[in-house]
Order: C-alpha cells, then structure tokens, then sequence
C-alpha cells in the first residue's frame, strides 16, 4: 500500500498522452430548433453558388455595419452640439441686448 501511494505520489499512477485527443470541428451551422435539417451537402440538396456581394458581407458585414452606426452617431453628437452652441449665442445675444448678431442690411 505504501509503495502504491509513494509511486502515486511520484506521478507513475497519472496516464500520459502522446498524441492530443482529436477534436471535431465546430458546427458552421448553429440550428435553434429542430424542426427542419440544415441546409448543405448532407441533406442531399445541390448547394448554390453565392454571389461576391453575398459573400464579402458575411465576413465584413459587422465591421461594415458597426463603421457606419459610429460615422452616424458621431455626425449626430457634431451636430447637436453644433445646434447647442448657436442656442447658447443667440441667448447671450438677447441677455446683451444686441438682438441678432446677423446683418440685416440696415445703415
């Protein structure tokens, strides 16, 4: 008994692998019920040739997106910022008395 647990003690009593456990590949299609089989070789179907555009926006689709959400929210802040400090002008301009800082024409 004492030998066992000094060779346990030892690492003899561990298994070492020499060749890492083969994995599967991860699913490419992520099925959220189970009422009709995925689309693929698989099911027999003959699979349809995908268009460039089809496929430049599934890799770049959510980089695209998400540069277009920030060039809008960016452009929105901009200009409500803008229209901010022209509010705060012309209320400086009513409290100073001066009216409207604009030319109107009048000599």
């Amino acid at each position: 008994m004492a030998t066992r647990l000094g060779l346990f003690a030892l690492g003899a009593g561990r298994q070492r692998v020499l060749w890492p456990v083969a994995r599967q590949a991860p699913s490419r299609y992520v099925r959220f019920s189970s009422s009709s089989p995925s689309p693929g070789p698989a099911t027999g179907e003959p699979t349809k040739k995908k268009s460039p555009h089809v496929s430049f926006y599934q890799v770049y689709g959510r980089a695209v997106s998400k540069v277009m959400l920030m060039s809008l929210l960016v452009y929105q802040g901009i200009y409500y910022g803008w229209m901010w400090l022209e509010h705060v002008e012309v209320k400086h301009g009513k409290e100073d008395g001066r009216g409207d800082t604009g030319t109107r024409g009048e000599d």
